[in-house]
């Protein structure tokens, strides 16, 4: 009766890769296992577990957001990239070629530009391993859209703190913390509009 289950169960799971097969199987055997040592037969066991259709539902259900899941996680990480980059270079610009700042940098720029492209190479992926530990990309369910936002805006200021940090005690003095500034705020601004902009996408 268990290996006649089993061997439906995988019949009916066919369009999963073997993989996750796999798995799904050897969490049932072991389910049925665990309630044949508490004193069922193997046919009760597999009575209790309940209709195949309904389990395989279930499965299939589960699996189809898990892979959703997946895909917007390395969607967001992607937009996430080209959002840094897009709010990095709109700070530099505003700080250095823009009426708002008065001043003439023309001479400056040939020292300045390696300077902040270098530091980008280090902002990007330190703001992407912040998100990670901020938990960003596990946030999904629309019910918790304000604690996304304020882990977006707790990650890109812990981000300005570890930046400021590393300026001084490397002694970059010449290097703007206005950019840094004008970047966390347009950064938590775009990544916000990003994340409202996906979730109307595909509500």
């Amino acid at each position: 009766m268990k290996e006649q289950f089993l061997k439906a169960l995988n019949r009916k799971l066919l369009s999963l890769n073997k993989k996750e097969r796999s798995r799904y199987l050897s969490n049932y055997e072991e389910s049925l296992l665990d309630k044949m040592e508490n004193g069922m037969t193997e046919e009760e066991a597999v009575l209790d577990l309940g209709d195949i259709n309904k389990i395989v539902e279930e499965i299939l259900t589960s699996y189809s957001e898990f892979a959703n899941k997946k895909y917007f996680n390395k969607l967001y990480i992607v937009l996430d990239v080209i959002v840094l980059l897009a709010a990095y270079l709109s700070a530099y610009f505003i700080r250095f070629h823009s009426v708002f700042f008065e001043g003439n940098f023309e001479l400056l720029q040939a020292v300045i530009t390696p300077v902040y492209l270098f530091a980008l190479l280090y902002i990007a992926p330190c703001y992407l391993l912040l998100y990670g530990v901020f938990q960003i990309y596990s946030i999904a369910e629309a019910s918790k859209k304000i604690n996304e936002i304020r882990k977006i805006i707790l990650a890109n200021i812990a981000g300005l703190f570890i930046c400021c940090v590393i300026l001084y005690l490397t002694k970059q003095n010449e290097f703007s913390r206005i950019i840094l500034c004008m970047f966390v705020l347009i950064n938590s601004f775009l990544q916000i509009v990003v994340r409202e902009m996906l979730a109307r996408r595909y509500r």
